[in-house]
């Protein structure tokens, strides 16, 4: 929950945020957080995800913070990411 909590902080987002539709059935379904977080579909991840205009930008994220955060929403990595966190502030210092 730290991860989901840091991205929102930064991006002013949810991770899980954002439009994204599926078909089922032959119609389109839209999923909402709760759905793309048990799906792990997350805007980091490459889904065509419609991102929420107030979203901030991250793509002054470094690859290895993204990756990290990226494997923490949608595979089951558990790890501290406050290493990650730490090497990305000296990078933007």
């Amino acid at each position: 929950s730290l991860a989901v909590q840091v991205f929102h902080y930064l991006t002013f987002t949810h991770p899980f945020n954002g439009i994204y539709s599926v078909n089922e059935y032959g119609r389109k379904v839209m999923l909402g957080i709760t759905e793309k977080m048990e799906r792990r579909i997350s805007l980091l991840g490459k889904h065509g995800i419609e991102v929420p205009a107030i979203a901030e930008d991250w793509k002054w994220m470094d690859k290895e913070f993204k990756n990290v955060l990226l494997e923490i929403f949608e595979k089951e990595l558990r790890v501290s990411i406050v290493p990650y966190m730490k090497k990305q502030e000296k990078k933007n210092i």
